[in-house]
Formats: structure tokens, C-alpha cells, sequence
């Protein structure tokens, strides 16, 4: 079972991509790389990770606007990692939930001083507020399941099953349970 906190780097210059997962995989971090916000959605899907550090200037969706998808859907940290850096650029970056801000050009003991900073504010929040949690489940007639997430959502209470890739253990957190059913579901 492999502690290490896993980072994914989302960034679609490759160079950028593979040097700054490389740094940090030499520093004791597990590194999944990915090019853009649908590739992150993904790995998302079949990954639990600790923390993203994510390009602005992506084609397709672009970084702000999937920080601002993962704020309002997790409590995943995020680290801006781009060429804006304006001061405007930055203080929009925080405003749509970034945990830091980091430009381009950068020295990578920065990032990896502020990687570390952000993992140590994460790990000291109490644990039912650390880690990967909905903020909002939509439910219709009844008992549903999220696609690609591991939430039930019932009138009367929410499950969630986290499930940890390389830990290969579950943790349920129960809020407002009032039934067994829900979580019989989960099976």
C-alpha cells in the first residue's frame, strides 16, 4: 500500500507535463499526467487523487473553468500552474477556488514548497471535511447514483463510498442516515 499523496499535473504542453510530474515523482510523489480537462475527468473517474496542479491555457475547456467544476464538486486542492500572471489573472485564479497560484516561468522547488504547503493545510482539516466530497446530489423519484461518482443520493439521507486505488479499503460517511436501504444499495 503506497501512502504517497498522488498528484495529477494537467497541462497540455507535454515538456511542461512530463518535467514537472518527473520533479515531483522524484521527490516521493505519485504522478498521473494528463493533457487536458477531459483527460482529467478520466482519471478522476478511476483515480483517487490529492491534489491537481492545472494549466489556465488549455484548448478545450479551459483551467479556470475546470477549477471552478471542481470546486463546486470536490474538495480537491488545486494549484494554478500557468503563464498568467497578471495580477488580475491571479486573483481571478483564487477567486474560482484554486488553493495557489504559480507562474510561468518557475523555479520547481517553488511549486514543490507550495505542493507541500497545500497537502499540510489539507491534512490538518478535521477529517470530515478533508478529501473528495459532493457538495450537491440531485435525486428523481427516488434512490439514484451520480454517473462516474460514488454517491447515493436519497431523500432522506446521502452515502458516500470512497474508494482508495492503491489503499483498496472503503470509508462510508453518513449524513442524515435514516434508513439502512441506502447503503445496502452501495453493494
Amino acid at each position: 500500500m503506497d501512502s504517497a499523496p498522488h498528484i495529477a499535473v494537467v497541462d497540455d504542453h507535454r515538456d511542461i507535463r512530463d518535467l514537472v510530474g518527473k520533479y515531483l515523482m522524484q521527490h516521493g510523489y505519485r504522478i498521473s499526467l494528463a493533457e487536458s480537462a477531459v483527460a482529467l475527468r478520466r482519471l478522476l473517474e478511476r483515480s483517487a487523487l490529492d491534489l491537481v496542479v492545472l494549466d489556465v491555457m488549455m484548448p478545450g475547456e479551459d483551467g479556470l473553468s475546470l477549477c471552478r467544476h471542481l470546486r463546486s464538486t470536490t474538495d480537491l486542492p488545486v494549484i494554478l500552474l500557468t503563464a498568467m500572471a497578471e495580477e488580475t489573472d491571479r486573483i481571478v485564479g483564487l477567486e474560482v477556488g484554486a488553493d495557489d497560484y504559480v507562474s510561468k516561468p518557475f523555479n520547481p522547488r517553488e511549486l514543490l514548497a507550495r505542493i507541500k504547503a497545500v497537502l499540510r493545510r489539507v491534512q490538518s482539516l478535521p477529517p470530515q471535511r478533508a478529501g473528495l466530497r459532493p457538495r450537491s446530489c440531485a435525486s428523481i423519484g427516488g434512490p439514484s447514483r451520480s454517473a462516474g461518482a460514488s454517491w447515493l443520493d436519497t431523500t432522506a439521507s446521502q452515502c458516500r463510498l470512497a474508494l482508495r486505488s492503491s489503499a483498496c479499503c472503503a470509508h462510508f460517511s453518513i449524513i442524515r442516515a435514516s434508513s439502512s436501504a441506502a447503503i445496502s444499495s452501495l453493494t
